[in-house]
């Protein structure tokens, strides 16, 4: 993932609120972290399509 920085002099510096982890492939996402919510895993089936998220703790959403 690609964060860039877009500000202008004198604008107060914006910290990186969500990234994502991703995979080798095109479009293989692993995880998505945000700053509220820390990691949430996707949980692919057999053909790589998120079925279900797990939350940081455990358990499925």
């Amino acid at each position: 993932m690609i964060v860039l920085d877009e500000r202008l002099a004198g604008e107060s510096y914006q910290e990186v609120d969500h990234r994502c982890l991703n995979g080798p492939l095109i479009d293989q996402v692993y995880a998505d972290e945000t700053v509220g919510n820390g990691v949430l895993w996707y949980l692919p089936d057999t053909q790589n399509t998120v079925r279900d998220v797990a939350p940081p703790v455990g358990g499925i959403f």
